[in-house]
């Protein structure tokens, strides 16, 4: 039923998102996102590489366990955030480790993307320890400025563990935007993936996080969903194998 309902509903869906919500800053730019992003050639790639669950690697390239230590913002967000067997944003913190996670996942397979073939160790070693993690969180669109980023503390992290939405109307907003992404997705290949289009919302949820965050706030704003759109579009458009 919900396929049937994509492949007829995506662009009406569109236009009342964009009347409900008139007059919020950057939000027609990130519907038209959605469409265009779904229908490149680059999503399509990372989409492929995502099915590939990890066979993206070559044997070699597992990290010793020494290394993994050594990789702060995991082992800060892992401290910090809570980590639920199962995460349900209604009885648990809106944002989890599971939704910092998925941005290692995320940047796996938009760096395969733009590679193209089975990466080697090097490329994970630039990957979590060239700072990319921590441009994307600190700067969002902007991770590839040469803007000077923190470093980052507990603090941060139980900051992002107090975030919430503002109100409903902001909840909402993002709800529509996940559901108008998921459609597009379904209309486009034909085919219901949810765990593709739950990672991406879980990634985009805790983008919308540290914007707020970022800007010394505890509520979800509808500019910080509007921000996390773009900073993923972004990534996906740029060949991030040249900022490490």
């Amino acid at each position: 039923m919900r396929l049937l309902e994509a492949l007829r509903s995506s662009d009406k869906n569109a236009k009342r998102l964009l009347k409900e919500y008139n007059g919020i800053e950057g939000l027609e730019e990130i519907v038209n996102g959605i469409f265009e992003v779904g229908d490149s050639e680059i999503y399509e790639k990372f989409y492929q590489a995502f099915k590939l669950e990890g066979k993206i690697w070559d044997d070699r390239s597992e990290l010793t366990e020494s290394e993994k230590k050594s990789q702060r913002m995991i082992h800060l967000a892992y401290k910090n955030l809570s980590n639920p067997s199962l995460h349900l944003p209604q009885i648990t913190d809106l944002i989890a480790f599971i939704n910092f996670d998925v941005m290692y996942r995320i940047l796996e397979d938009i760096y395969y993307a733009n590679v193209g073939k089975k990466m080697c160790k090097e490329y994970k070693i630039d990957m979590y320890f060239r700072r990319l993690d921590e441009r994307i969180v600190f700067t969002l669109d902007q991770f590839d400025t040469n803007i000077n980023i923190p470093e980052p503390t507990a603090e941060y992290f139980q900051e992002i563990r107090k975030v919430n939405w503002k109100n409903k109307k902001v909840k909402k907003l993002n709800s529509k935007l996940h559901a108008l992404s998921s459609d597009n997705f379904i209309e486009k290949r034909r085919i219901l993936d949810s765990k593709f289009t739950e990672t991406e919302y879980a990634f985009l949820l805790y983008l919308s996080g540290c914007s707020a965050v970022n800007d010394d706030r505890d509520k979800i704003e509808e500019k910080d969903i509007i921000r996390a759109y773009k900073t993923y579009f972004k990534l996906l458009n740029t060949d991030i194998t040249k900022l490490v």
